[in-house]
């Protein structure tokens, strides 16, 4: 069994083991206790050094445990490959799959696994800047690990302690930790430790703007990290490297050391890593004078950092939401406690009822009373608590969907918005600086006028969107000549259309009128035409046209551009299937534009239809009824 698994772990080890040789060795292993912790072992001495490899290996080791019913084997893999998902960012999987390791060491008294688990929980608290809960849970472990005599996950326990108290800034304390885990790393010979205490000694003197001690320190643990094959603190380093090199005004250098930091974290997945490299680097490319580099790092750590920050909020908002839950549970539990005491209560005085009933039948009748309005009294409590229950379940539900609303609000401005005014802020900052020059400004401001146009009209849009959801929607209707409306939106685009070869026409007589709000009406046909201009090919035509019929106003617009499928249709008018996509020019969106026409359509009694074929075009149509027949003479007595 011994040369077995040898065998098998040299070849987990290799990297050009395809992933599908992991389940056609998985049989030759014995399924028992051994085998399972010999793969833990494996995957221990893997996971600092290739996170897909000990991926790959852990979920072996899992699939392993399984089969052969081995509990703590189970909780082991479990905490590893909550710590791999931690590591490349993931952290709601990470959350996920550490409760279920934990919850496996808890029943059945696996306390070094109970003390990894919480070593992760910490880690991601860190993740989410929530230093001082870590540092509890970091404390938690180191407990629960010196009793159960585990120095290794006391030694991470210790590290990370001083680690959180460097980013509270109390640098005594973190000096204090640190020490205590160096002693013991290099008592136990343990690069791992050894290499993130020389980590934490670089960043206390680099606070106290000890440059050169700092650069000591951070190349000590790099020797380390190399020799011990940790590729996750050579990249944490390496870029600490190139920062404080940034602080000393020396970017060759600092590119030097942030260049493989870049390579050693893109590929293997340290997101949180990456995002500190590509700061720096753009830091030292501007330093050195190469702005058109800095500005390309810079973009490219604007959208990774984006793309954390949501993940970050989206785990912010899942924790604010299981806490809610519990909060809604314990109010279940206490309604649940006060009805069972009123109960309580009830059976007691029943008794002394039945008690005085033997003893006294001379109080028979008074007895009778009191149980009846005791019994009406638990009446009452009792619907005042159910009708208390149904008042707390339905503030639940109102809060969930509000914050359904916030969430999706925060995601657009976030993603869409965020990125072109980033962008905008990150030239202007370099203008400032006077790093960049008049003609590296225009070429790129030219490139950045259109998101700007197009973050103008998103923001006006997101503005009535809000307007209508925290005031609803009030029209004030009046009488107004659509054709003369139409052409006064039509001129907003034509500099837009004409850089496309659209023609612009509008077919609408100049005897129709409209009784509806005219400022919403406006920004309807607004959005219509943008849309319309929007996904019309190069060369095409954009014609907007009316008709009238037995009271009915019927508004067309039709395009002959590139049309949507039924699925993108039924997904339009909706903002829990919100989408959006970028225009035959690559214009970009936010999606609210259609949502926005629906609401106010409807607020002034009419409905919107639409109708489109995929590469052919689109026709939208919006109905008014109870309107005035086109008359001529309106038009002079009407403004």
């Amino acid at each position: 069994m011994g040369t077995k698994f040898l065998v098998l772990a040299l070849l987990f080890s290799c990297q050009n083991v395809a992933a599908q040789s992991f389940s056609s060795h998985l049989n030759s292993l014995p399924a028992d206790s051994t085998s399972v912790l010999r793969v833990h072992k494996l995957v221990d001495s893997l996971r600092e050094r290739s996170s897909l490899e000990a991926m790959d290996m852990a979920q072996f080791g899992l699939a392993l445990a399984e089969k052969a019913n081995f509990n703590k084997g189970k909780a082991l893999m479990l905490e590893s490959i909550a710590w791999l998902n931690y590591r490349n960012s993931d952290y709601a999987t990470a959350i996920s799959t550490i409760s279920k390791a934990i919850e496996i060491a808890k029943q059945n008294k696996h306390n070094e696994v109970w003390a990894r688990g919480l070593v992760c929980i910490a880690a991601i608290h860190f993740e989410q800047e929530q230093f001082k809960q870590a540092i509890r849970f970091f404390k938690e472990a180191s407990t629960i690990a010196l009793a159960n005599n585990d120095k290794y996950t006391y030694g991470r326990s210790l590290i990370n302690i001083g680690f959180s108290y460097i980013q509270l800034n109390e640098l005594d304390s973190a000096l204090t930790y640190t020490w205590d885990a160096y002693r013991l790393a290099k008592k136990r010979k343990d690069n791992y430790i050894t290499g993130f205490s020389c980590r934490n000694f670089g960043e206390i003197a680099e606070r106290k703007n000890a440059f050169n001690q700092a650069l000591i320190q951070f190349q000590e643990g790099l020797e380390v990290a190399n020799l011990s094959s940790n590729n996750y603190l050579k990249a944490s380093l390496l870029y600490r490297i190139g920062r404080v090199y940034i602080k000393m005004g020396l970017p060759e250098k600092a590119i030097q050391a942030l260049e493989p930091a870049l390579e050693i974290s893109k590929k293997n997945g340290y997101k949180a890593e990456l995002v500190k490299s590509l700061e720096y680097i753009s830091e030292a490319q501007a330093l050195r004078g190469t702005y058109l580099l800095a500005y390309r790092y810079q973009k490219e750590h604007h959208q990774l950092y984006d793309s954390l920050q949501s993940i970050k909020t989206n785990e912010k908002f899942l924790v604010e939401q299981a806490n809610l839950e519990s909060k809604l549970k314990q109010a279940q539990i206490d309604l649940l406690t006060k009805d069972a005491v009123l109960q309580q209560e009830a059976f007691d005085k029943q008794k002394i009822i039945t008690y005085f009933f033997i003893g006294c039948i001379n109080l028979l009748a008074v007895f009778m009373v009191i149980l009846w309005f005791n019994n009406k009294r638990l009446k009452e409590a009792k619907r005042a608590l159910e009708k208390k229950n149904i008042e707390v379940k339905n503030q639940a539900n109102q809060l969930a969907l509000t914050n359904s609303t916030k969430d999706k609000l925060f995601s657009i401005i976030s993603h869409d918005l965020r990125g072109p005014l980033g962008s905008l802020k990150s030239l202007m900052e370099l203008l400032g600086r006077k790093e960049i020059s008049a003609d590296d400004f225009i070429m790129i401001s030219k490139k950045l006028r259109s998101n700007i146009d197009s973050v103008y009209d998103d923001l006006d849009n997101l503005l009535h969107w809000a307007r209508t959801q925290l005031q609803g929607i009030k029209p004030e209707k009046e009488m107004f000549n659509l054709q003369a409306l139409v052409n006064q939106k039509i001129h907003l685009f034509e500099e837009v259309a004409a850089s496309k070869g659209i023609q612009l026409k509008n077919n609408i007589g100049k005897d129709f009128y409209v009784f509806a709000d005219k400022n919403q009406m406006g920004l309807v046909i607004r959005n219509l035409i943008a849309n319309a201009v929007k996904f019309s090919k190069m060369g095409g035509e954009v014609s907007l046209s009316a008709s009238y019929l037995r009271g009915e106003l019927k508004l067309v617009i039709d395009d002959r551009g590139v049309g949507m499928t039924d699925d993108e249709i039924n997904r339009l008018f909706h903002l829990e299937t919100h989408f959006t996509k970028r225009g035959t020019f690559n214009e970009k969106g936010v999606g609210l534009g259609l949502m926005l026409v629906k609401e106010f359509v409807e607020s002034n009694e009419g409905a919107i239809s639409l109708k489109s074929e995929s590469g052919v075009g689109t026709q939208v149509t919006i109905t008014f009824k109870n309107q005035p027949e086109p008359v001529p003479f309106l038009q002079s007595a009407v403004a």
